[in-house]
């Protein structure tokens, strides 16, 4: 494999890329327990590693990463794209996002390699989305760099319950509270049309307003059929001009 990352390599240098490196991380395993009020609710486990690649290209970087090392060349590509699309478009902020629950020590590690570095080179704002942290992981973050976090609460307190069992509301309101509380901007919005009522809708808008967020993202939902939520959805354009109009 280490032969097929260097042909990747030099294959992107030859489109143009000024930089390129790769580190592929081994498994790590991670083990969960959901505790409420005391009591076990569930536990659950993983185990992957994955493949990071990033690109200059033209002044810009862009970033890839995978847990699927089946097709490697396919990361390089999608991380080159990344850097060309982003210098085209003179992007202002450059965003990051993991996927997981909350971030490894090798994502936050990864973290504050890469920022510093685009920060030096690049008048561009930082945000993540790293899943839930702590007040620790928050603070390491905004010592790297990060400007602001993404982290939505999707729907109200009430009906949370309904849309996730991996974590609790106030998991997402400590996440919240430990990105302000080290001095980062926070991105906080939610998810409209998954079976919520309209009084849900109100108490997410007062929950935002409450945290100040300077950004605020609105999703709403596509029905597909086949997913769970499909038949929860009862959207229209003029209803979804008046929840846009709540915050």
């Amino acid at each position: 494999m280490q032969q097929e990352f260097l042909n990747q390599i030099e294959k992107l240098k030859a489109k143009g890329a000024t930089y390129v490196d790769t580190r592929w991380y081994p498994f790590e395993e991670t083990n969960y327990l959901l505790m409420r009020n005391g009591n076990l609710k569930a536990t659950a486990a993983s185990r992957e590693s994955g493949l990071g690649v990033r690109v200059l290209y033209k002044g810009a970087w862009g970033f890839s990463a995978s847990s699927d090392l089946s097709s490697p060349g396919a990361l390089f590509d999608h991380a080159l794209e990344n850097a060309r699309v982003a210098a085209e478009r003179q992007a202002g902020t450059y965003c990051i996002v993991t996927s997981g629950r909350g971030p490894t020590s090798r994502e936050l590690e990864l973290f504050a390699e890469v920022v510093p570095r685009i920060k030096a080179r690049w008048p561009l704002k930082i945000c993540a989305s790293p899943g839930l942290l702590t007040p620790e992981q928050a603070v390491h973050l905004k010592a790297c760099g990060v400007d602001r976090v993404n982290h939505n609460l999707n729907t109200s307190e009430r009906f949370y319950a309904r849309i996730c069992s991996t974590h609790s509301y106030q998991d997402r309101l400590n996440t919240l509270s430990a990105v302000r509380a080290a001095g980062m901007e926070i991105c906080c919005g939610g998810i409209i049309g998954m079976g919520e009522e309209a009084a849900d809708v109100a108490e997410l808008a007062l929950r935002v307003a409450s945290l100040q967020a300077e950004a605020v993202p609105i999703n709403f939902l596509i029905p597909i059929p086949g997913i769970k939520l499909e038949a929860g959805s009862r959207l229209n354009p003029r209803y979804c001009l008046k929840v846009l109009a709540l915050f």
